[in-house]
This record gives structure tokens, sequence and C-alpha cells, in this order.
């Protein structure tokens, strides 16, 4: 069993930030695929928290992380990445990207 002080052993991992770019990846996709529904605002107000349920889903996957940790820290694990992805996207986008709706003329 890993304790949980070993936790942060596992935050960046290659196989933790496939899951992070994947769970962003999806997200931008489904936003400029169905831009209705990323327009709707429910979606708008569940998007900054929906790649915290996608990583958290797929920290669950089989293989996705060691088996000898729980299910517990493995969605824990999930709610951290998703929001490191969330935060990341955040700062590529105003900074980056330069789409402050905050800043007039972004």
């Amino acid at each position: 069993m890993i304790a949980a002080s070993n936790l942060q052993d596992f935050l960046l991992t290659m196989p933790n930030l496939m899951i992070m770019l994947a769970a962003g990846t999806l997200i931008s996709i489904i936003s400029k695929a169905l831009p209705k529904v990323a327009e709707n605002p429910l979606a708008m107000r569940l998007k900054p928290a929906a790649s915290s349920f996608l990583c958290a889903a797929m920290c669950l996957l089989p293989n996705a992380q060691p088996e000898d940790m729980s299910v517990t820290h493995k969605v824990l694990l999930g709610v951290i990445l998703g929001a490191l992805t969330s935060q990341a996207y955040k700062l590529f986008t105003q900074t980056v990207l330069g789409k402050d709706k905050r800043i007039k003329g972004a």
C-alpha cells in the first residue's frame, strides 16, 4: 500500500502528464466540435471542474496507476492532476495566446 506521504512521488510522472494532456485535449476538442454545447451556461460553469472529473476517471483506468495504490489515492491524484490541468490551460491561454478577457483589446 502506498502511504499518503508518498503521493507526491507519483504526481508529475510521464503517465500522469499524459493523463493531463489527454484530459485537456479532450475538453478542447469537445468545445470546438460542439460549440452550442460549450456555450451553454451550465457547461461553462462546469468546464473548470471537467478536467478534474476526467483526470480522476482516467486515473481509475486499469494500468494507469500502480496496482497497490488505493482507489482513494487514485481519485485524489486525479483531482490534483485536473486542477493542475485547469491552471496550466488558464496560464497558457492568458499569457501565450493573450486571450485574457479582463484586458481590454485582448
